[in-house]
């Protein structure tokens, strides 16, 4: 049984969610807690404000890239509109590690080319501005929100809100394999050490 699953009353959903998320290389829980987090997982719910709608609450623009708009995804039943969700995570697919990584990709997906401390912003977008519509994740009310913030907000939500026999679904996944950096370093110290070692001999 997948996270808050007992809220959407349709039948192939949560076997949609399962099929979606194995295809992005994700736990599902993962994606029930985004759309829970975004909309209550209502495929309807839409941001007065911004005009996000549905689900994962897609932007105008982002609806438009997808090949449709806010007005059809909010007449789409819950297991309609995983189509698109699937469509806009999967770029992300297989790169995704952490429920945070999943969140990022929805929220903000430049924030997962910076570090935790990294302001949120775009060359077109200011921090406050993200601030100032995202009032939730400026933890400290400074008018700029860093990653850390977000990531940190989460660790409490998910303590809050999540039952505690999910709560191990929400571990970050291990690493596959090491990046180029991490494996050049590691080579790089090899190297070294050997020849300390053979210096040391002769």
């Amino acid at each position: 049984m997948l996270l808050f699953q007992s809220k959407i009353q349709e039948p192939i959903f949560v076997e949609t969610v399962k099929e979606v998320s194995n295809r992005l290389s994700i736990n599902p829980n993962w994606l029930m807690l985004v759309m829970y987090f975004e909309s209550g997982l209502r495929p309807s719910a839409v941001n007065s404000s911004t005009g996000a709608t549905g689900l994962i609450q897609f932007m105008p623009a982002t609806a438009a890239g997808l090949g449709t708009s806010t007005a059809a995804l909010k007449n789409m039943s819950a297991t309609a509109q995983l189509y698109y969700v699937e469509r806009y995570l999967k770029p992300f697919a297989g790169k995704l590690n952490s429920f945070t990584d999943l969140y990022f990709a929805v929220f903000f997906p430049a924030a997962l080319g910076i570090n935790r401390t990294g302001i949120l912003k775009t060359q077109s977008l200011k921090a406050s501005t993200i601030a100032r519509q995202n009032p939730v994740f400026d933890t400290n009310k400074n008018g700029e929100i860093k990653k850390n913030e977000i990531i940190v907000f989460f660790n409490a939500y998910i303590k809050k809100i999540v039952p505690t026999e999910y709560q191990s679904k929400f571990k970050s996944k291990p690493m596959k394999h090491l990046g180029t950096i991490q494996a050049a370093l590691l080579v790089i110290v090899a190297v070294i050490a050997v020849l300390l070692a053979v210096r040391q001999y002769n």
